[in-house]
């Protein structure tokens, strides 16, 4: 399985998100157990959106999880002769 490249700055940036969202966990888990307690659950939707919350928080966590285990952060390259990874490129338009 080849790696999943990341300039440093975005690899930084994923394990950041990584942080805040297991940070958050706990409190979508409390207020699903919450809302859980309010009753009948067919009916109930303080619970559904909490259970939709903490699935999409449990989904982005699974996810960066992946990309920080599979990805390689890249430096800059010091080669300035061709476009490379980590390489920024402004397009400029000619008419």
């Amino acid at each position: 399985m080849s790696s999943i490249l990341f300039t440093e700055e975005g690899y930084k940036k994923l394990k950041s998100e990584l942080k805040t969202a297991e940070e958050k966990r706990p409190k979508a888990l409390k207020s699903l157990v919450r809302s859980r307690e309010l009753g009948d659950l067919s009916e109930n939707g303080a619970y559904k959106s909490a259970r939709f919350e903490l699935s999409d928080l449990d989904r982005k966590i699974r996810q960066l999880k992946y990309l920080i285990l599979n990805g390689k952060p890249v430096s800059k390259p010091k080669n300035n002769k061709f476009v490379q990874f980590g390489h920024a490129v402004i397009l400029k338009r000619i008419n």
